[in-house]
Formats: C-alpha cells, sequence, structure tokens
C-alpha cells in the first residue's frame, strides 16, 4: 500500500487484540520438605494474549528451596517465595510479574475437613462473609477458595469472600483448599455448603400517632412491607427489655405483605420487636417497634360542656408507634 507503514499497521492491530493478564492463582500455600510440587497456575483471565509463565525463587529463606521449570522442591521448614513471570504480560514490553510465599513444613499434613464460621442461614441483599476453619490446624495448604457451586432462586453473587443474594431460596457454595488432600499426585479437598436465604423486609412503614381515648383498646397499626408473605406466616411480638420474651397484649396478623399489630389494653413505653415466621423457612421479617407511652391533655372548658361532660376533663390521648427496621 503506498504511503503505508506495514509495522506500525502491525502493532496497532496487534494492540488492539491485546488482553493484559489480570492475575494468576491456583497456587498452593504451603508445600512438603523433600516432595516435589508441581506449580499449575491459573491465569486470570482465560484469553489473556500471554501466558507462558517462568517460575524463580525470589527468596528461598532456610528451605533450600529451587524451581526446576514448573517443579517446586525445599530441603527443609520455612518461608520461601517464588516469584512468577509472565513476558509482556501487561503490555508488550512489559511483563506481569506476582510473588508468592510458601511455607514448607517436615512433613505433608493434609486437611480432614472444613468447620463453616457462618450460619445456615442469611438475610437477603446483606453480605455474608465466607471463612471456615481448617483441621487439623497445623494442616499443610490451609487456603480456602470459595465460588458458588449452585445458587437456586437466589440470583447469589461473590465479591471476593463476600457472598450477597438478593432473593430468597437455598444457595450452595463450594470450598477448595488446593493440594488440600495430596500434593504428589495433587489432589484438593472439597467440600460444599448449603445457606437458607430468607426474606428481609423492607423498612416498615407505621402510623405516626394512633389516638386512643382513655379506658379504650388501642386502635391498630399496620406495617406496609415490599415483599409479601406466604400463606401460613405467622406473627408475634417480644418484648425486648425481657429478653425476647412474648409482649403481652400485643397480637400480630399477617396478611399479604401487611402486618397489623393490635392490643385489648395498654402497653407499656418500650422497645418491642415484630416478626414475621414463614412456614418451612424460619424467620423473614423483623422490625424493631418503639412504644412512646401515653400522654395527657387537659381540656379547659370555662364552665362549658364538651360531649355533655362539664367543667374540666383530663383525658389520656395517644400512644405513639415508631417502626424501624431491625
Amino acid at each position: 500500500m503506498p504511503g503505508c507503514d506495514l509495522y506500525t499497521l502491525r502493532d496497532y492491530l496487534e494492540d488492539r487484540s491485546f488482553v493484559p493478564v489480570r492475575d494468576i492463582t491456583g497456587i498452593p500455600s504451603g508445600a512438603a520438605a523433600g516432595v516435589p510440587l508441581t506449580l499449575a497456575p491459573v491465569i486470570v483471565p482465560g484469553d489473556a494474549t500471554n501466558k507462558a509463565v517462568s517460575w524463580a525463587v525470589s527468596g528461598a529463606g532456610a528451605t533450600g528451596a529451587s524451581i526446576t521449570g514448573s517443579t517446586f522442591t525445599a530441603v527443609t521448614s520455612g518461608t520461601a517465595v517464588i516469584t512468577a513471570r509472565i513476558a509482556n504480560g501487561l503490555a508488550k514490553g512489559q511483563d506481569f510479574v506476582k510473588s508468592f510465599p510458601i511455607t514448607v513444613t517436615a512433613t505433608f499434613v493434609p486437611v480432614e475437613g472444613i468447620n463453616p464460621l457462618f450460619g445456615e442461614t442469611a438475610p437477603s441483599g446483606v453480605p455474608l462473609a465466607l471463612a471456615a476453619a481448617v483441621e487439623p490446624e497445623d494442616a499443610t495448604n490451609r487456603t480456602v477458595g470459595w465460588s458458588i457451586a449452585y445458587p437456586g432462586t437466589t440470583n447469589a453473587s461473590l465479591d471476593g469472600d463476600a457472598l450477597t443474594a438478593p432473593d430468597a431460596g437455598a444457595v450452595t457454595v463450594r470450598a477448595v483448599i488446593i493440594n488440600g488432600i495430596s500434593q504428589d499426585p495433587p489432589e484438593d479437598f472439597v467440600t460444599e455448603f448449603t445457606i437458607t436465604i430468607l426474606k428481609t423486609a423492607a423498612p416498615a412503614v407505621l402510623q405516626d400517632t394512633v389516638e386512643k381515648p382513655s379506658g379504650a383498646p388501642m386502635p391498630e397499626a399496620a406495617f406496609t412491607l415490599t415483599n409479601a408473605f406466604e400463606s401460613g406466616t405467622e406473627g408475634k411480638a417480644y418484648a425486648a427489655a425481657e429478653g425476647d420474651a412474648p409482649a403481652p397484649g400485643i397480637s400480630v396478623a399477617v396478611s399479604g405483605s401487611t402486618l397489623t399489630l393490635s392490643h385489648a389494653s395498654d402497653v407499656p413505653a418500650g422497645i418491642y420487636y415484630v416478626t414475621a415466621t414463614e412456614p418451612g423457612k424460619g424467620e423473614s421479617a423483623r422490625t424493631a417497634l418503639t412504644v412512646l407511652g401515653a400522654y395527657s391533655v387537659t381540656y379547659h372548658l370555662n364552665g362549658g360542656t364538651l360531649d355533655g361532660h362539664p367543667g374540666e376533663e383530663t383525658v389520656t390521648e395517644a400512644f405513639i408507634w415508631d417502626g424501624q427496621p431491625f
């Protein structure tokens, strides 16, 4: 092509299609002295343009560590640091480099189990930190990697080790310890945990003030929630000051997305919890309710009458229900 620099054009086309390396994973954090460890790096993203890894020992410490090709070997216990390099991994003329510490133990200790440090249930929309205790404590490889094995209806996602599920259902997460069972031949320790995601209520909207003539039952106060509850949902009220003992006199009715509170007698001022429990799902919503108490108003009738009552009269007028999401 007249007037066209072929080398510049080639460079331009290569730059447009170049996919840089963002990370290298899959390297175990431990090794056994005297046992060869094959390094099998995972390049992120998988379609990176350059993925050939060269290895070097950047800090052998007291381990006597060495690398031949992609095989790591250490003589004694301690900590070694190895470095991976991908030529032109970031850009043309710019390598991707990452270092990994490896704890070398005298003998390989396999993983026997993982105990989750989170519960079997979690609220929807709230990040849950995935963490686990590895058994035995002196297992050679103890780094746990997390992934979603089956999201179900939860639409769950992972951000690092934080699991967030916006919808109710059951999500299964998978825990993997690379070379947790064996290093030669390589065998990972893999287990799964199922977490039940419970619907959480949107902030409750309560009547600000409910007027009540002296001696009469309290009128109803209604929560309006975003999510509709299943048929058979049970509503309860608890007195916070009494360690979640049932609140005397308060009843909770559940219909669709509405929780209606009522009571047959005066309720003392204080903090109460209102909950909704769906069949087979456990507690689906919990909202704190503050009853601020009654106040008195004195009517000065100036000798006249009000509804047939002469003179001056003091009437207990209202309770205030102040609902906040818990």
